[in-house]
């Protein structure tokens, strides 16, 4: 989701148009998603967002920002340990061409040996990325 995505987003729950969800606003929010809170529950999780009266558009587009970068993290995370079957500190060319295959993208050994040459920031370079060259590839804008 993209920043006029999450403004849309306030903009729906805002249902009274006065630019700040209330307490009212966000226990409706969590009934729509099939979740019971009491009272102080949703204060506390506003004041998590902004305070517990009200929060900001601003202040939920930064918490939904962080949200999604922490959901992203997860996410990579995950992919990262089904690539990396054994857990070691690193991961191959070979693993990484497996993996594209089981995603219908066909790598050919020498085309996923340089792709990890690319991220291998060790001099010398080791024959494979670790954690953080992996999420630096996958980064990549296109």
């Amino acid at each position: 989701l993209g920043m006029e995505d999450m403004k849309a987003v306030f903009r729906r729950l805002d249902t009274n148009g006065d630019n700040k969800l209330t307490p009212d606003e966000v226990g409706q929010l969590m009934k729509n998603l099939g979740q019971t809170a009491t009272d102080q529950e949703i204060k506390d999780l506003m004041a998590e967002v902004g305070n517990e009266n009200e929060i900001s558009q601003d202040q939920f587009l930064k918490f939904m920002e962080k949200q999604l970068k922490l959901d992203l993290k997860e996410e990579l995370q995950e992919v990262w340990k089904l690539v990396n079957k054994g857990m070691k500190e690193m991961i191959t060319g070979a693993q990484l061409r497996e993996m594209m295959a089981r995603l219908g993208e066909d790598l050919t050994e020498e085309e996923a040996n340089e792709l990890v040459g690319q991220y291998d920031r060790d001099s010398p370079p080791k024959g494979g990325i670790n954690y953080e060259e992996f999420v630096s590839m996958l980064s990549v804008k296109t």
